[in-house]
């Protein structure tokens, strides 16, 4: 098994530390020896020499005593004598024993010279020499010649060793400073050696290190790799789920979106995940989808005020994302610490901003909450893609809407044509009908057995009338003659109809605003939306209930619509109409303005109430709200534009008058041959002479052939050849000072905008009664600009 670098490492450091250890201990050591000899060897020298010295001046004193008791000897000095003569021999025997260098110093020599004497000395003075007396003369004389002879040799000596010792410690000198310098030469060649054994360990250490190092990398970068491939895994796993997901490619983009935060949260492990979408004047940022990986729900509802946050929006805007580890000190997000961030525990943020057609509207982003964490070029491209994934559910979103907006548009255009043509030949044909039915009682007595059935015919033609009205006003092919209208007034001349209408059951309150506004609207607009209501309200009321009717006036800003879809801004007069019935379930109100959508049982209703009231509001550049919930009843709140300035238009309805007659001149023009008889025969009732022309050309023809004046013509609008409006400018420039007035059974563009009349158009809606048309043709007539 192949050491490890950190154990290598540490045996190698244990041998540089016992190495290290050795060689100091070595120099130490031989330091210590050398210091010792050098300082040791003078000492043992001088001491010796100071021995000799004192030895020698030892016998010299016994010398000089020896000479003193010759003059006078007695026992008392011969015994002082000896115990000097024993004190320098015990001197000797001592230095003797102590002798280190005796070959360089004489010590031999020296005590064969000094002993013997002593010795000899002490034993005749104790019992003398052969045949005398120790205290004899001739002993004293042969001890003192003795001893005299022993110190001359004792000097001797001793000056011989004085200069022995100076050589032998010149020579021990020079010894020592040459073996000093080998120890020197040694020591610094160990140095050397230890210096180049720590070099290469230290390089191998090195090494060893930078192979550990390398390792350790390889590791964390195999690691790494590993854990980058497992993330990538997952993701292209995620990636390739989400591509074959029905729910994402469903019509429902909430759980389209749900989906998308949901499988972001699990796969990249973040504790919440989210997208936002600003709101449409960039004022808000709404959560639309939210998951918590915690809590494994999917919520929604948060809103983000961008001017809180003019950094962090700022940065969004600029970079199209924000990817911050440390969010709390980031300098985009830390402004969101206080009041997001904290409360939260968020640490970490991955924005991907959500792009539409290069145009930022919203984010997908990924929140930490835990320690800071260090985002992944992965996941950020992965946060990317899903942001992608998002924009594509929006854009799908947007165009199944617009899809649904155009197929709408598509029905409505096709019910609108559809009521056109219907509304030129069924009015056509009710016109005839109310017609001949009102000659035919003009003829009839009222107690005649016909009278009353021709009154339901009459009824029930009106009734069919009033139905194509419907269809028209849903299709905005309704001609409308709008003017100014105080819509207290009107309403509040509605009232005594509408309680009849609605029963004694329910019980009708008026709250009219102050101050009200002023609308420009076809008052019979007005009857049509109340009437269309109250009948609702009450069939949503079972037994004792109420309704509500009120007005006010509505200023709504841009800010306020941008957070409220349907709404307008501008100035509004409200029209508002509540019930406290049944009220109506989501789905009824999302197919509450489909035309024929009804809840009422068959037969008891067409379908076309609400959407005529949608029409009529839409046409009037207004817009509808509807509040309802089921058991709480329901409000249908109307906005109608305020008329700003004073226009030349009527204030209030005229009057109606008495049906009057006359003898102009009328050019009557109209394809259908009944309706054309039909006509004729009432404006002839009235004293009127009539020109009758099927067709265009005809009806030319007999301008050019007429001898006398034309007063008027009466034309219908849609004809064969050419219109109506062409053939009066025709008309016109043979009759300059003619009238005009228009008939038809729907609006046309060649006599009016979006079904508003031109101001200098009269126009009467088919079918008509006599009284209506005479009426009509005498209002036209006197207002000609040549009448007299």
């Amino acid at each position: 098994m192949k050491p490890s670098p950190h154990n290598t490492a540490k045996v190698n450091w244990i041998f540089i530390a016992l190495l290290l250890t050795l060689v100091l201990s070595a120099g130490i050591y031989t330091r210590l020896t050398l210091k010792t000899v050098e300082r040791t060897l003078p000492t043992v020298l001088l001491d010796q020499l100071q021995s000799l010295s004192r030895i020698t001046r030892g016998l010299s004193d016994v010398t000089a005593f020896m000479a003193l008791i010759q003059k006078d000897p007695d026992p008392k000095s011969i015994t002082s004598l000896v115990n000097q003569i024993d004190e320098v021999f015990m001197d000797l025997i001592e230095l003797r024993d102590t002798y280190v260098f005796d070959n360089l110093v004489y010590a031999a020599a020296f005590h064969d010279a000094v002993a013997p004497s002593l010795v000899d000395a002490r034993l005749w003075m104790t019992q003398g020499v052969s045949g005398y007396d120790p205290d004899s003369p001739a002993t004293l004389n042969i001890t003192h010649a003795r001893l005299r002879s022993a110190l001359g040799r004792a000097w001797d000596i001793r000056n011989d060793s004085h200069t022995v010792a100076q050589a032998i410690l010149e020579e021990q000198r020079v010894r020592l400073e040459k073996f000093l310098v080998g120890v020197n030469l040694l020591m610094l060649l160990i140095v050397f050696i230890f210096l180049l054994v720590s070099v290469l360990i230290i390089r191998q250490q090195k090494l060893l290190r930078s192979e550990s190092i390398a390792h350790f990398q390889r590791r964390q970068t195999e690691k790494i790799l590993r854990r980058s491939a497992e993330r990538a895994v997952r993701q292209r796993q995620a990636i390739a789920e989400l591509a074959l997901d029905s729910t994402v490619h469903s019509d429902d983009i909430n759980a389209a979106l749900a989906r998308l935060v949901e499988t972001a949260g699990k796969t990249i492990h973040v504790s919440r995940a989210s997208i936002w979408r600003y709101s449409e004047n960039n004022r808000f940022l709404e959560c639309v989808a939210f998951f918590g990986v915690d809590s494994g729900r999917v919520t929604i509802g948060m809103r983000m005020d961008t001017a809180k946050f003019p950094d962090y929006f700022s940065a969004l805007n600029q970079e199209n994302r924000i990817f911050a580890e440390d969010a709390m000190t980031d300098a985009r997000t830390h402004e969101m610490a206080e009041t997001y961030l904290v409360p939260l525990g968020i640490t970490s943020i991955l924005d991907a901003g959500i792009i539409v057609q290069g145009e930022l509207i919203g984010t997908f982003s990924l929140e930490h909450i835990g320690e800071k964490r260090k985002w992944h070029s992965d996941e950020e491209a992965f946060a990317s893609t899903l942001a992608g994934i998002a924009a594509n559910v929006i854009i799908d979103d947007e165009r199944r809407r617009l899809a649904a907006q155009l197929t709408q548009a598509q029905k409505m255009e096709s019910v609108g044509r559809l009521a056109g043509g219907v509304a030129h030949d069924f009015n056509n044909m009710l016109g005839v009908i109310l017609g001949h039915t009102e000659l035919a009682l003009l003829r009839t007595d009222d107690k005649h057995k016909l009278c009353s059935d021709l009154n339901e015919i009459q009824k029930a033609a009106k009734r069919s009338a009033d139905i194509t009205k419907q269809l028209l006003a849903f299709a905005r092919k309704q001609v409308i003659s709008p003017r100014q209208l105080d819509l207290n007034d009107t309403v509040a001349s509605m009232l005594n109809m509408l309680r009849r209408l609605i029963g004694e059951d329910i019980d009708l309150s008026w709250l009219p605003a102050r101050q009200l506004w002023p609308v420009k609207m076809d008052p019979s607009q007005i009857d049509q939306i109340l009437i269309n209501l109250c009948v609702n309200a009450q069939d949503a009321i079972t037994g004792v209930g109420k309704l509500t009717i009120e007005t006010g006036v509505k200023t709504f800003d841009p800010a306020y619509c941008a957070d409220h879809p349907g709404f307008i801004p501008g100035d509004f007069v409200l029209l508002a109409v509540s019930d406290n019935g049944c009220g109506m379930d989501k789905d009824t109100l999302n197919n509450l303005f489909e035309p024929f959508f009804t809840t009422k049982d068959v037969g008891k209703g067409t379908g076309l109430g609400l959407a005529t009231i949608y029409g009529i509001v839409k046409q009037n550049n207004g817009f509808i709200n509807v509040y309802s919930e089921p058991g709480q009843g329901s409000t249908f709140k109307i906005y109608l534009p305020r008329l700003v300035a004073e226009e030349d238009t009527d204030k209030t309805v005229p009057e109606k008058r008495a049906a009057a007659g006359g003898t102009e001149t009328i050019l009557l023009v109209e394809d259908e041959p009944t309706i054309l008889r039909m006509t004729r025969m009432m404006l002839e009732r009235k004293g009127y002479s009539v020109l009758p022309a099927a067709t265009p050309g005809e009806a030319i023809d007999l301008a050019k052939t007429h001898a006398d004046e034309i007063h008027l013509i009466m034309t219908d609008v849609v004809m064969p050849e050419m219109n109506g409006r062409d053939l009066a400018e025709k008309i016109t420039v043979l009759y300059p000072g003619i009238s005009l007035l228009f008939m038809s059974g729907y609006t046309a563009d060649v006599i009016a905008n979006q079904g508003m009349l031109d101001a200098k158009v009269a126009f009467i809606q088919k079918p008509f009664s006599m009284a209506d048309m005479t009426e009509k043709v005498r209002e036209v007539l006197d207002s000609a600009p040549n009448k007299n």
